[in-house]
This record gives C-alpha cells, sequence and structure tokens, in this order.
C-alpha cells in the first residue's frame, strides 16, 4: 500500500474516491434482496483495516482527501462507481460528491479482485 500511495504522490495525482472491498463475486441471478443479504454477512475486517493505513498514509497529503469506502463486494463497488455518473431523480437529492460525467477507475490488488472486477463488468475475455 506505502509503495502505491507514495508513487500516487510523486505523481501528484488526486483521487476523489478510494474503494476498498472484498473480491468477492455475489449471485444476481439470486434476486436483489438475497444479494443484499449475502453482502451484509461478508466479513470487512481486512478492508476496514487497509483503509485506516490508508488514511494514515494520506493524512499530511495537501489536498488529497478522496472519499473512503468500504464494500463487502466487487458488486457494490461497482454499482457505486457507475453511480458516480448519474444525474440525481430529482432537484432535491445531493449529487455525490466527486460525480461527474464520465469516471476513470484503477483496480490494483490481488489477481482475485481484477478478475473479479472483469467479471461484473463482462469484460470479454480469450474464450468469449
Amino acid at each position: 500500500l506505502e509503495p502505491f500511495a507514495d508513487a500516487l504522490k510523486k505523481q501528484q495525482l488526486r483521487l476523489d474516491h478510494v474503494i476498498f472491498c472484498v473480491p468477492k463475486v455475489m449471485d444476481i441471478a439470486v434476486d436483489q434482496s438475497n444479494v443484499l443479504a449475502q453482502a451484509n454477512y461478508t466479513n470487512t475486517s481486512w478492508q476496514k483495516q487497509i483503509a485506516d493505513e490508508w488514511n494514515a498514509l494520506i493524512a499530511d497529503w495537501p489536498g488529497q482527501h478522496p472519499n473512503v469506502h468500504i464494500m463487502s463486494s466487487v458488486n457494490l463497488a461497482y454499482e457505486f462507481f457507475c453511480n458516480l455518473t448519474k444525474e440525481p431523480k430529482d432537484s432535491d437529492t445531493p449529487q455525490l460528491p466527486g460525480s461527474r460525467s464520465s469516471v476513470e477507475v484503477l483496480v490494483t490488488g490481488s489477481l482475485y479482485l481484477v478478475g473479479a472486477i472483469l467479471q461484473v463488468v463482462h469484460y470479454p475475455t480469450v474464450q468469449d
């Protein structure tokens, strides 16, 4: 985590959101309420620990205060960053901080996490 944070600092890259999530894909073929129930029982203690370390690493960076999120599945993380591009349904609904018309997403971590996000976004594979 520290080398990644150092590289961001060196390149002076600014992040709006940082998501730490479990490298798990929920089965959406089951109904949506079951997916949310599955997500509620997923242990995110490791992601919380990493998020705390991340916050400590960037605490003294000027202008680098992204919104940090903990997600219990890749599906929820994907849904979150897709929603960053959506306009609020009515004028009373505030837009998410860091919202914009397009979103750049960097997925880094284990091969399990990268594979899971590719599965969720339906990225074509060699077999397709």
